[in-house]
């Protein structure tokens, strides 16, 4: 597109959007396509208008809608927060539990881990960052008389909780949830007593996550 046709679009989203006939969005774009192209002329000739009130009201505007551009490339290009485990590693055919007390699970595969927020010793995941995570996990079991599935937790709290039973055969639950974390909040899977899961090293009972954008 031609300089001067994004300089016309960009004049008109501005006028429309002065008289509330434009969402904020559409406006975004053709600033940002002027600005990818060269046009850094912060107020287009809509703005030269008799009235130093609309004037005052529009630079306002325009300033306010470069900086909320600004804050949303900051944190496009934030922090990159992902990872990805399994319980077992090379295992042929690997039991965790039932145990009379239950426990966190500590995950020996680690697939991915960028950001280190996960800690693969004690099988924590620490938030770096306030922000919106998201999480996935999922559980094998193999026939016997315990229980087969594991909690999400946040911070020694329940979220949500993947479950199956069954006497002969092998089964998978899996579970998963969006969340807002603090910085410093702690998320596991969690074995409850008397439950148990089967892994081996085709990693079928895994625990993944990633930070969707920061808040």
């Amino acid at each position: 597109m031609k300089h001067k046709d994004l300089h016309m679009g960009l004049n008109m989203a501005m006028h429309n959007w002065l008289k509330g006939s434009l969402p904020r969005t559409q406006v975004y774009q053709h600033f940002e396509a002027s600005v990818m192209n060269g046009d850094v002329t912060m107020f287009p000739s809509v703005l030269n208008s008799r009235s130093e009130d609309s004037w005052i009201r529009a630079e306002k505007k325009t300033r306010d809608l470069k900086n909320e551009i600004k804050n949303l490339q900051e944190n496009s290009g934030g922090k990159k927060v992902v990872f990805s485990v399994s319980l077992e590693k090379d295992a042929l055919y690997e039991h965790t539990g039932p145990f009379k007390i239950g426990k966190t699970l500590v995950y020996k595969q680690v697939f991915i881990n960028i950001g280190d927020a996960f800690n693969p010793s004690t099988g924590f995941f620490t938030a770096p960052v306030r922000g919106v995570y998201d999480f996935s996990f999922s559980v094998l079991g193999y026939g016997g008389s315990a229980s087969v599935g594991a909690h999400l937790r946040r911070n020694g709290q329940n979220l949500v909780m993947a479950y199956a039973t069954l006497h002969r055969g092998d089964i998978n639950a899996s579970n998963g949830v969006s969340v807002l974390l603090e910085e410093g909040d702690k998320v596991d899977v969690y074995l409850p007593a008397e439950h148990r899961i089967l892994d081996n090293y085709h990693h079928h009972s895994t625990f993944r996550g990633h930070l969707l954008f920061q808040m």
